[in-house]
């Protein structure tokens, strides 16, 4: 391997110095390869080789044409495995299959599936499901977001086929630092293009090419994709644009297969899908609401798939979303949650600087004519 003061002296003799964070940086890369670039400043930084660029992590690519019963039963239990696999990850306890339980009233920890919910007065009566059977939860208290299908971790005092059930846990994110990178992004949402005068979009459009920002990311509604192609031809031939496939206002196929666009410039994908950006994680997705972090699932699909696309197993970092055509910024956990609202009613494009990881509303009507 290369040592500090010989990465510091072939710089030397192509021009440049670096910086001690360049040189740390430097240190387990292919220096011979990145000394072939011409490299136009005195003092070079970690930045100057650090290349921008999208990973595709989570994209739905096709959906199958013929269903089985098989099909069925495998694509319910691989959303259970999926989500407790993630579980016993996030919560260090000891677990039983419901099959295990008995009368001796112990404490025990499972994994379940809600299946039922019946309230009466101050009591639930909740069926709770694994894969080795079911079990009647009873609880005094329940927590009011729980819904049917949800899988959660249940903590009670078993009872032979009851349980008396204390608590229930969600999956939910850890906490943890907010991860940085480097550069900037810009996120939209909702141009419906079918609806709004383009003007609007226009001027932005023709902001956005005047900044040093490479990427432009998309969720929500799209609209008419002619027009949004000629805007992306005529202002964006120099920027990459990522867009995620709106619902076109149904949800009957969600999730949502990538929209086909010729301009070479635009990386069309699915809805939600997760995409990497210079070391940070975004989920795209067109409706979304803080239960799907804190549940770790992106809504019913409506289509059954191999397996259960909409299990949240990766943690984004950025939450991109539409529908609601409300601006917002908010953040949950380290995950900074964008909505950039629409061009129908208040459009309100985020830039975010992925190393501090500040976030800046752009006015459109401060932005020159």
């Amino acid at each position: 391997m290369t040592t500090k003061n010989e990465i510091i002296k072939k710089f030397l003799d192509k021009g440049s110095l670096l910086s001690p964070e360049a040189v740390q940086f430097l240190e387990d890369k292919n220096v011979e390869e990145l000394l072939k670039t011409e490299y136009r400043k005195l003092i070079l930084t970690e930045r100057d080789f650090q290349f921008s660029k999208v990973k595709i992590i989570k994209n739905l690519s096709e959906k199958p044409k013929e269903l089985t019963t098989e099909s069925y039963l495998k694509f319910y239990n691989n959303k259970y495995e999926k989500m407790r696999d993630i579980i016993l990850e996030r919560i260090q306890k000891d677990f039983v299959s419901i099959n295990k339980l008995d009368a001796l009233r112990q404490e025990v920890n499972i994994i379940g599936i809600i299946r039922e919910i019946k309230r009466k007065e101050n009591k639930a009566t909740v069926e709770i499901e694994d894969l080795t059977g079911s079990v009647q939860g009873i609880f005094e208290e329940i927590p009011t977001n729980i819904s049917e299908n949800d899988v959660v971790a249940v903590t009670g005092v078993s009872a032979g086929k009851v349980l008396y059930a204390k608590k229930i846990i969600f999956p939910d994110i850890p906490l943890r630092q907010a991860k940085k990178g480097f550069d900037k992004i810009c996120l939209i949402s909702d141009l419906a293009l079918d609806e709004t005068p383009t003007h609007e979009v226009e001027k932005f459009l023709r902001w956005f090419e005047t900044q040093n920002i490479r990427f432009l990311i998309i969720s929500g509604e799209v609209g008419d994709k002619k027009k949004f192609e000629d805007l992306i031809n005529r202002f964006c031939y120099n920027k990459t644009v990522i867009v995620a496939a709106g619902s076109n206002g149904t949800d009957k196929e969600y999730p949502n297969l990538a929209e086909q666009y010729e301009n070479k410039n635009i990386i069309s994908v699915s809805n939600p899908s997760v995409i990497e950006i210079n070391n940070l994680i975004i989920l795209m997705i067109h409706k979304f609401n803080l239960e799907m972090l804190k549940k770790r699932y992106m809504g019913e699909s409506k289509v059954i798939l191999p397996e259960d696309y909409l299990v949240l197993d990766i943690i984004p970092d950025i939450v991109l979303y539409g529908h609601t055509k409300k601006p917002e910024i908010s953040n949950y956990k380290s995950v900074t949650i964008i909505n950039a609202g629409s061009p129908l009613t208040d459009f309100r494009p985020v830039i975010i600087d992925l190393p501090t990881r500040e976030t800046e509303q752009i006015n459109l009507d401060k932005l020159p004519v």
